[in-house]
C-alpha cells in the first residue's frame, strides 16, 4: 500500500514538473515575441521620437502600426502626408538609411501602404503605393543656388540629385562635343528609370555664347523612347534641328510631371521650392567653331 502511495506521489511530481516546464516555455515565447513587437503605446512613442529626430519616413511607419486604434497617431499621419511633408528633408537634417528604405524599398512600401489603407484617413491615402510614396525626396539647394539672382545663374546651378530617373541629352550623337557653326545639328534625348510609357514633360533651354537665355521647346514625351533618332516607327516631326553659334553653347533640359512656366520654375526650384514634385535635369555644354 505504501509502495503504491509513493508511486502516485512520484508520478504526480513528474506531471507537475512537466506542467511547470510547459508554462515556463510558453512564458518565454510570449515574452520574446513581446520584445520583438512593441505594444501599441510603444509604437506611438517611437513615432514621436522619430519625428523629433527629423526621421519623418520612420515616424510615419511607426504611427501606421497604431492608426486604427490611436486617434492622435491618425492625426499625426494626416499631418505627415499633407503636402508629402514626411518625405521632405528639413534644412540641416539628413535622412538615415532606414528612412530611405521606407521611401524606396518595395516591400517596406507595400507593408506601409497596406496599413495606411486600413486607417480610414478620409481618402487622404490613395490605394496605390506609388502615390503614397512620393517621387523625389526634396532637399534644400546649395547656397550658391539660393544666392543666384540672374535666371542664367539659377538655371546653371539647378539640379535634383534625388530624381528617381535619368535624362540623356545629346547633339547628333551621344558624347559629341565639337561642332561647326555652318551646319544644323539634331537634338537627341531619352528618359529612363520610370515605367515605360509614362508621360513626362520635357523642357529644353539654351544659353547662347553671348549669354542669351531662351527656351528651345517644351512638350510631353514618353519614358524609354529615344527622340532625335529616325526609325521605322518614328516620323520626321520627332526630330528637331537647330543652328549653333560660334563659342560655347549651354543646354539644360528639365523633365517634370506636368507642364511648367520655365521662368517661374527655375527661380523657385533654385531656391529649394520647386512647384512640382516630380522633376529631374540634365545639362550639355558643347564648343562650336
Amino acid at each position: 500500500m505504501t509502495d503504491k502511495s509513493n508511486f502516485k506521489q512520484w508520478l504526480l511530481g513528474i506531471v507537475s514538473a512537466l506542467m511547470i516546464g510547459i508554462v515556463l516555455i510558453h512564458y518565454e515565447i510570449v515574452m520574446s515575441q513581446k520584445d520583438e513587437q512593441p505594444d501599441l503605446e510603444s509604437w506611438y512613442k517611437l513615432g514621436e521620437l522619430y519625428e523629433q529626430q527629423g526621421q519623418l519616413p520612420l515616424s510615419l511607419e511607426a504611427f501606421s502600426h497604431v492608426c486604427q486604434t490611436h486617434p492622435i497617431a491618425k492625426q499625426k499621419i494626416k499631418a505627415l502626408l499633407k503636402n508629402n511633408r514626411y518625405a521632405t528633408v528639413e534644412k540641416g537634417n539628413v535622412f538615415n538609411s532606414e528612412s530611405l528604405l521606407v521611401l524606396y524599398d518595395k516591400q517596406r512600401q507595400q507593408a506601409l501602404n497596406d496599413r495606411l489603407s486600413d486607417c480610414d484617413l478620409d481618402a487622404i491615402v490613395p490605394p496605390q503605393v506609388e502615390k503614397i510614396i512620393p517621387q523625389p525626396v526634396k532637399t534644400v539647394q546649395p547656397s550658391k543656388c539660393e544666392n543666384a539672382k540672374s535666371p542664367v545663374a539659377q538655371l546653371k546651378c539647378l539640379r535634383n540629385p534625388h530624381a528617381q530617373f535619368s535624362v540623356s541629352l545629346w547633339l547628333d550623337k551621344r558624347g559629341k562635343k565639337q561642332f561647326n557653326s555652318h551646319q544644323k545639328v539634331t537634338i537627341g534625348y531619352q528618359i529612363n528609370g520610370l515605367k515605360t510609357g509614362t508621360i513626362a514633360y520635357f523642357t529644353l533651354l539654351n544659353v547662347s555664347p553671348n549669354g542669351h537665355l531662351a527656351m528651345i521647346f517644351s512638350e510631353p514625351v514618353e519614358v524609354g523612347k529615344i527622340y532625335g533618332q529616325l526609325t521605322g516607327q518614328s516620323s520626321v516631326a520627332t526630330v528637331k534641328q537647330i543652328n549653333l553659334e560660334v563659342g560655347q553653347e549651354y543646354f539644360k533640359a528639365m523633365v517634370t510631371s506636368e507642364p511648367i512656366d520655365w521662368e517661374i520654375f527655375i527661380k523657385e526650384a533654385a531656391n529649394g521650392k520647386p512647384p512640382v514634385k516630380f522633376w529631374g535635369t540634365v545639362e550639355l555644354m558643347v564648343k562650336v567653331k
